[in-house]
């Protein structure tokens, strides 16, 4: 298993696929509907090239949701930030 791990890891399409999927996941936030409909879009491509080419686009996904998850935690961040900084403001 780590093994595995390891090799998703390292693999150049899991690297490849992770801007758009942190860009999707900006977009879930800012454009919600937008957002669902590239997640859409890709996974439908990416299951249907699977289907034909067999060549494991488990990766590609696995790159896309990694990026939406990096994009979540920097939503949160900041919004916690914005949230602490506010705080201060109202304390002054």
């Amino acid at each position: 298993m780590i093994a595995t791990i390891a090799r998703i890891i390292t693999s150049k399409r899991m690297w490849m696929h992770m801007p758009v999927g942190f860009l999707n996941g900006i977009w879930l936030v800012v454009f919600p509907l937008l957002g669902i409909g590239l997640l859409w879009a890709f996974l439908a491509y990416e299951l249907n090239q699977s289907a034909v080419l067999g060549d494991g686009a488990y990766q590609d996904i696995i790159g896309h949701v990694v990026g939406i998850i990096l994009a979540g935690v920097l939503w949160t961040v900041l919004l916690v930030l914005l949230i602490l900084w506010l705080g201060g403001l109202t304390w002054r």
